[in-house]
């Protein structure tokens, strides 16, 4: 009988808060140079003179392909590990976005460097998504958390680019690599001790007590469940690492049938439901029209409709960031109070109403304070899009990661050039108001779906 490739098994590790944090920290990194490229767009409108389109475009490298990519990258993770992954993809996208100033001058020449730092970026999130899952405790909290890490990068990202690019011009720029640098050390640190412990524990007898980090549970105990799903969801086992012997092959016969909602395979995970995972994709594709071109275009509309200068453009992104931070890491606490499916429209259908208040707030500070509830309500299920695609497909926890973190960047980091376009050529809102639009068909599209059943 045909024996079907090799590939990682998921085993359960304990929580390790050490490494945990550090891949935390590494996520605020990798975000901060997504951030920086939303931060500093005003900046190439004013001193080089690129029009809304040209702006948006430099977001469309930042996002399209490192949207295409992830997927890639987190199938290659499910197979291969790839742990380095999460520096290298860390510390490519720093060094694209640091040259960016230096090469202001010739458009192509920085949408180049733009693109691959995307694609660094691309790099990144699969391996690391799945490692902060891993060493984190509940999935809910840790995905959320690990998310609002890298919000947070995005939030301060502002307030860098002010510093650097505000008071010193766009040739300040690779002063940015410095935070992400002193990352970097830390998680090469991190990394070494871990690995020590993991060889320490390996080389222990076999009859030795305790648990050491790759400990497994007791034959017979049943697999935690995923927590905060509301309705109930499948048991998910927590890592990727190859088995020392391959798999005995099946005995003849018939192989039992899974349930309609899933039932569990030879290792003891749920099948894959790849149908539902394809509708959250969808619901997940609309929401990003709506966060890549908030990010885009909102400190660019406050700077033309109240007359502020950049820098105040900036402080207003940075709120909008922060308040986005904090809506993440509260996402993941509401999911485990009212499940994730009670909490994900609840985010889609506030953030429309408040992206069409922003339009009419009389005075700057207003929009500021409206631009801090839209990011909160519209960052909160940006975590719980990652944990619901886990309990979907158990199997490919990294595809799964790198799907939803890319199909959160590809329909909005491909439609922003056409929403700058019409921003050139319209004094409507038009771009806000298909913003609002793409979060409540977003929103019907997740009432569609249900809480996967153990």
């Amino acid at each position: 009988m045909a024996r079907e490739p090799r590939r990682p098994r998921l085993r359960s590790t304990a929580r390790q808060p050490g490494r945990y944090w550090t891949i935390v920290s590494t996520h605020t990194m990798n975000d901060f140079q997504a951030g920086a490229v939303a931060a500093m767009l005003p900046y190439f409108v004013s001193e080089q003179h690129y029009t809304y389109a040209a702006a948006a475009g430099l977001t469309t490298a930042s996002t399209a392909l490192s949207a295409v990519s992830q997927p890639v990258f987190g199938g290659l993770s499910d197979r291969f590990g790839l742990r380095w992954f999460t520096l290298v993809g860390m510390l490519v996208a720093a060094l694209g976005v640091a040259l960016t100033g230096w090469t202001a001058g010739n458009y192509w020449v920085t949408w180049a460097l733009i693109a691959i730092a995307g694609l660094g970026a691309a790099a990144f999130h699969p391996p690391a998504s799945v490692a902060a899952k891993l060493t984190g405790g509940s999935p809910n909290r840790a995905m959320s958390t690990f998310a609002t890490g890298g919000n947070l990068g995005m939030a301060i990202a502002p307030v860098g680019v002010g510093l650097t690019v505000g008071l010193l011009g766009l040739r300040a720029t690779p002063l940015l690599l410095l935070p992400t640098f002193a990352i970097a050390l830390l998680y090469l640190r991190v990394e070494r001790r871990s690995r020590a412990a993991e060889a320490s524990a390996t080389a222990r007898p076999s009859g030795a007590s305790g648990a050491g980090p790759g400990a497994t549970a007791p034959a017979g105990e049943p697999e935690p469940a995923d927590p905060g799903a509301g309705e109930g969801s499948a048991p998910l086992r927590a890592t990727l690492e190859p088995e020392p012997e391959p798999e005995p092959e099946p005995a003849p016969g018939p192989a039992p049938a899974p349930g309609p909602t899933g039932g569990s395979t030879a290792i003891g995970l749920p099948v894959d439901l790849w149908r539902p995972f394809a509708v959250l994709l969808c619901a997940i594709s609309l929401w990003s029209l709506s966060y890549i071109g908030t990010r885009s275009f909102i400190a660019l509309r406050a700077i033309e409709v109240y007359g502020v200068d950049d820098n105040a453009g900036t402080l207003l992104l940075g709120v909008y960031s922060a308040a986005g931070a904090l809506g993440t890491f509260c996402g993941g606490f509401l999911a485990d109070r009212f499940g994730r499916l009670r909490v994900l429209p609840v985010g889609y259908l506030s953030s429309a109403a408040l992206t069409l208040l922003f339009l009419v707030m009389p005075t700057f500070l207003l929009a500021v304070v409206v631009a801090g509830a839209l990011g909160f309500c519209l960052f909160m299920p940006f975590s719980l899009h990652t944990t619901l695609s886990h309990t979907y497909l158990p199997r490919h926890l990294a595809t799964a990661s790198g799907a939803t973190l890319g199909m959160s960047m590809t329909v909005g980091g491909l439609f922003t050039p056409v929403f700058g376009a019409i921003a050139d050529r319209s004094s409507e809102p038009v771009n806000f108001w298909g913003f609002a639009g793409a979060l409540v068909a977003g929103a019907g599209v997740l009432l569609t779906l249900r809480e996967r059943r153990a």
